[in-house]
Parts: C-alpha cells; structure tokens; sequence
C-alpha cells in the first residue's frame, strides 16, 4: 500500500500526465470506461457537472501520448465537492451519483464539506496517475475536505485500502459502513 500521504508524485509525473479534458474527449473518456464500468454516468451528465465545476474531472495519459494541441486521455479521476447537504445525502445512501443535483455540488471557487470520489478508470500503467490527480483535491479550497469512495468491485476496495482509505465512512454523526473514507479534516 502507498497511502495517499507518502506517494512521490515526481517519480509519477515523468511517465504520466494529468489535465482537463474538453468537450469530445469527455464524451470518448466516459464512452471508453463505460465498457468496464457499466453503471458510470452517462457523458451529458460529466459535461452537466464538469460546466459547473471544471475540478471535478481529470484525464490521466502517458506522457510519450501527451499533445497540449490534441489532449488525449486515456484513463481519469472523477470527484464531487459536495456541500454539506450533499455530504448528508452521500453518507445516507441518498445521492444520486449518476446524475447528481447540481445544488449539492460546490462550485470550483467554494469549499466542499468533502469530497466524493466519484468515478476512477485508470487501466495498466495509468493507475498510477491516479495519485496526480489526486493532487488536485490538495490546493486550499479542497485541502481538509475528507475524501469518501465506495469500492464496487475486490479490486476497487483493494485499491482504496492500499491508497489509506478506511473502511466505513462517517459526516455529521453519521455512519455508512459501505464507504471508505479518507480523513484530512484532522491533518
């Protein structure tokens, strides 16, 4: 495991490279994961929260594919700033993460009350471009904002584990047994 607190992003970032994708490579992002994640949210509904919060979306590729001209992703990292209404709704099993309300979502200059994980499709060598875009929930409007996931399959809950995330989830008094969270609130 390699908690999110200890990774070398610098050993990362010479092979990998994170950005914002636009318009068509969004659509080709969301179509190209759909294969192996089934339930993701269809790519008007990305566009629909990615409009309101560009930060919420990041494209992970090789750098050897990498052309600022013609950006290509080839896998990404996914959140949702939640405000604290959407913080009650996500730890109550309540939101609706395949076509969230847009009134639960922070805009890129507000600070959430935490932070969903909401989607993470980093096939082979591009997992570890995850730990980049992770870097972008650690600028000052995101940082002390918990992180919170749902693994789907064995491999996701390895995942979450071994990045430090810890079984069970809680915000406001409340529990959710089927998360995983990631506190920063304390550090």
């Amino acid at each position: 495991g390699h908690s999110l607190n200890g990774i070398d992003t610098q050993k990362l970032a010479r092979r990998l490279v994170v950005f914002t994708p636009g318009g068509r490579e969004i659509d080709a992002l969301v179509a190209r994961a759909r294969v192996a994640l089934p339930g993701l949210a269809q790519a008007s509904v990305v566009h629909r929260v990615a409009s309101h919060n560009p930060d919420v979306l990041w494209a992970i590729t090789r750098r050897q594919h990498f052309d600022s001209a013609a950006p290509k992703g080839e896998g990404f990292l996914a959140f949702l700033p939640l405000n604290d209404a959407g913080m009650q709704q996500l730890i109550a099993g309540q939101l609706d993460a395949s076509n969230p309300d847009l009134a639960l979502v922070t805009a890129q200059h507000e600070k959430p009350a935490g932070i969903y994980v909401w989607a993470a499709y980093a096939p082979g060598v591009l997992v570890g471009g995850i730990p980049l875009a992770f870097e972008k929930v650690w600028t000052p409007t995101y940082q002390g904002a918990d992180l919170y996931s749902r693994g789907i399959t064995v491999d996701g809950y390895r995942f979450l584990d071994a990045l430090g995330f810890e079984r069970g989830a809680s915000y406001g008094g409340v529990t959710n047994t089927h998360m995983h969270m990631f506190r920063r609130s304390d550090a």
